[in-house]
């Protein structure tokens, strides 16, 4: 019994196991968004580069902040929220108008 109830502790209070949980986040969420841009004919590599690009710096900056609020560095989370989330959005938006470009010549054609 001991030691399923340090298992236990061991899971809920590692960071490794968030960060282990955040990749498989990542990995399915990149796999999701590729699948639907082939699905719809709006991929291309570039594109999907920065659609990639930005999901990867979001989940680091939840991961980061995760972590620093973990280590009780409050201020660190908030800059690396800010920094990282800001860094993804600048991505997604870029991600985006390049799809929107695509759908636009693809209705022209």
């Amino acid at each position: 019994m001991q030691l399923f109830i340090s298992l236990f502790k061991w899971v809920f209070t590692s960071n490794e196991f968030v960060w282990f949980v955040m990749g498989g986040l990542f990995f399915t969420t990149n796999a999701y968004l590729y699948l639907k841009l082939r699905e719809r004919n709006l991929f291309s590599r570039v594109s999907f580069t920065f659609v990639a690009l930005s999901v990867a710096f979001f989940t680091f900056a939840l991961l980061w902040t995760v972590s620093s609020y973990q280590e009780n560095e409050i201020i660190a989370a908030n800059l690396g929220l800010v920094i990282f989330g800001g860094i993804a959005a600048v991505m997604g938006i870029i991600a985006y108008r390049m799809i929107i470009k695509i759908t636009k010549v693809a209705q022209i054609d």
